[in-house]
């Protein structure tokens, strides 16, 4: 996004304000401004970054007991949150879309017994 016009725009504005007393005012009003543009440019990046922040969709899902020490421990050393790690951990993950095997067909179905045994027949 291209952040200049704002950035002109803020810049611009102590100058007009000080338009009222003079050319020196104006002068001292415009050094600061641009001096501050990268502050003002970071900022607004900033600004524009939690708001995608926000607007992204929330999941709440609560890991199995036996995985939730896993991800943490996967996490620390990374310094980032068990939550932060599983969402770069999905982040990673293939796109289902564009995978070259066939998913999973599921339980009861003739692919999911395939491999399988039985020990004994009950009947």
């Amino acid at each position: 996004m291209d952040l200049m016009p704002y950035v002109d725009d803020l810049r611009r504005e102590p100058s007009v304000a000080a338009d009222a007393d003079g050319d020196e005012a104006r002068a001292r009003a415009e050094r600061p401004a641009a001096q501050l543009e990268p502050t003002i440019r970071l900022t607004l990046l900033r600004a524009l970054s939690a708001e995608d922040h926000r607007a992204a969709a929330r999941i709440n899902h609560r890991l199995p007991s036996g995985l939730t020490p896993r991800a943490e421990k996967a996490a620390a050393p990374e310094g980032l949150s068990p939550s932060a790690w599983v969402v770069r951990a999905i982040s990673a993950a293939p796109d289902p879309e564009e995978r070259a095997v066939a998913p999973h067909p599921g339980p009861g179905t003739s692919a999911d017994r395939v491999g399988r045994t039985c020990a004994r027949w009950v009947g």
